[in-house]
C-alpha cells in the first residue's frame, strides 16, 4: 500500500496561484479572440486562441503537480475578465501582462519547492516557457524599423 503524501502547503499554495493564473490565462485569451476585427483578425485570433489552447495544457500539468504532491487543485478563474482593448497593441499589452503574472507566479513555485527537485525543475521549465511568451509579445509590440 503506497504511503501518504507529506504535503508542502507553500508548495501546493503557490501551484493553486499558478493554476488560477493558467485558467484565467484559458478565459482571457478566449476573450481577447473574440475582440479581435479587420485585415488581420484570422492571424491574431488564431495565436490568440493558441495561447488559451497552451494555457489549459499548463494548468492541466499544474493540477497534475499538485496532486503529485497531496494537494488538491481548486478550479476557478481568478479574476473577472473585464478588459476591452479596442485596438491591437492594447490586446498585446493585456496578454503581456498576463503573462509576466505567470513567470512570477511560477518563480514562487521555484522557491516553495524546498528541496523538492522535481517540482523545482518543472517550475523552471515553466518559467523559461512563459519568459519565451513575454518576450515574443515584447517583440510584437515593437515599433517596425
Amino acid at each position: 500500500m503506497p504511503r501518504p503524501v507529506k504535503t508542502n502547503a507553500r508548495a501546493a499554495d503557490a501551484l493553486q496561484s499558478a493554476l488560477d493564473a493558467e485558467l484565467t490565462g484559458v478565459a482571457l485569451y478566449t476573450h481577447l479572440a473574440f475582440r479581435v476585427f479587420g485585415p488581420q483578425m484570422q492571424g491574431i485570433v488564431a495565436f490568440l486562441r493558441g495561447q488559451a489552447a497552451e494555457s489549459l495544457l499548463h494548468a492541466q500539468a499544474v493540477g497534475d503537480r499538485m496532486t503529485m504532491i497531496g494537494a488538491t487543485p481548486r478550479v476557478r478563474v481568478a479574476e473577472e475578465i473585464e478588459h476591452a482593448p479596442s485596438t491591437l497593441d492594447e490586446i498585446l499589452r493585456v496578454s503581456l501582462v498576463h503573462e509576466k503574472r505567470a513567470v512570477e507566479c511560477y518563480r514562487n513555485v521555484m522557491t516553495a519547492a524546498e528541496g523538492d527537485i522535481a517540482l523545482e525543475e518543472f517550475a523552471r521549465g515553466m518559467v523559461a516557457t512563459e519568459t519565451d511568451h513575454a518576450s515574443g509579445l515584447e517583440k510584437m509590440l515593437r515599433p517596425m524599423g
